[in-house]
């Protein structure tokens, strides 16, 4: 059964346009600081040349782009913001509803907001979003972290959903039946 997750020190809101700077600061930083693996030749110049667009104009356009759709088709796309009581973003999430399924297109959460209960508190939202849909996400195959996070609120992997994403990060879908029974 979900619960309200615990109380943390972060503020979470509906994304605004002014955001989007920050958000795409807060979303190359956790690329820094969790996708880097030595053995598949990822390491933070490679992030930076692959990603590095996530903070720069065209990550940022995008992201202006998702928010005020977000805005339009708020049952349809639900992009929160996490910040600190000072206004830092430190996290967002993105997902978006499609006819058949949710498709859960981003958690991401700085260090320093990690084991706080913030994660908790935004799938919360993601599930209550997702209503009676089945929901998908992508996870990169060596973030134990997330997966058992993942598997926590009752995802599993898909079978052979296995891809490389941006030609070196091995992920694989995970999929969650709705269960409308542990949102009480």
């Amino acid at each position: 059964m979900l619960s309200q997750a615990k109380k943390h020190k972060f503020v979470i809101s509906p994304a605004t346009e002014e955001d989007s700077e920050g958000v795409g600061v807060a979303h190359l930083q956790s690329w820094r600081e969790t996708y880097p693996n030595t053995k598949l030749g990822i390491d933070i110049d490679w992030v930076n040349e692959t990603v590095g667009f996530l903070a720069e104009d065209r990550g940022r356009d995008y992201r202006r782009n998702t928010i005020r759709r977000s805005h339009a088709f708020p049952e349809k796309i639900l992009y929160l913001v996490a910040k600190t009581k000072a206004g830092k973003i430190v996290g967002f999430l993105h997902v978006e509803l499609g006819e058949d399924e949710a498709r859960f297109e981003a958690i991401y959460l700085l260090e320093e907001a990690q084991g706080t209960g913030l994660a908790d508190d935004l799938m919360y939202r993601a599930l209550e979003f997702a209503g009676d849909k089945p929901m998908y996400l992508e996870v990169a195959s060596y973030n134990p972290r997330a997966i058992r996070y993942y598997h926590k609120y009752g995802f599993e992997e898909v079978p052979n959903s296995s891809t490389i994403y941006k030609d070196k990060v091995p992920v694989f879908g995970m999929r969650r039946e709705p269960n409308r029974e542990d949102l009480r």
